[in-house]
């Protein structure tokens, strides 16, 4: 992991907890997350949250908005900036992900997961306003199958 949070910090000066932040953020409705969420998916507590989120807000990447419905609650929101970055670096995690993980799968569920990572980059780069998840396709599910005790869902 080490390794691939480098390649993320030297080539876009980014840590991997911000990339999982920003991929987060790319893939809920509206770009924007409530705090609480956003914390909990990626496996930091509320204070670490925090932190995160003030480096990144004062990097231009996220925003935070108060809720409509909720006055102590509070949106992380995705900008064009962080969007912007997220694509240029999604390149960089896909080839670190095949480069330090596949070899650790059978090649079925390397292979699901390079087609996913594709996938994503693809939309990623394709729009910046639609909301899409992956689903796979056929092919992808027979190579799943083909790996005995593999992961049978990659998301």
């Amino acid at each position: 992991m080490s390794a691939l949070e480098q390649e993320l910090r030297e080539t876009h000066a980014m840590s991997l907890a911000e990339y999982d932040v920003l991929h987060h953020q790319a893939q809920a409705r509206g770009r924007r997350l409530r705090m609480r969420a956003l914390s909990q998916a990626v496996l930091y507590t509320t204070s670490g949250m925090t932190r995160l989120l003030d480096r990144m807000v004062e990097a231009g990447l996220v925003d935070r908005e108060p809720s409509p419905s909720d006055r102590r609650g509070m949106y992380a929101v995705l900008t064009r900036w962080g969007l912007s970055l997220l694509r240029k670096a999604s390149a960089t995690h896909l080839a670190g992900v095949q480069r330090y993980f596949a070899r650790y799968s059978c090649p079925g569920t390397a292979r699901a997961l390079q087609l996913k990572q594709e996938w994503r980059l693809r939309v990623l780069r394709a729009s910046t306003k639609s909301l899409v998840t992956w689903k796979p396709g056929t092919a992808d599910v027979r190579w799943l199958r083909s790996c005995p005790g593999s992961v049978r869902r990659i998301t």
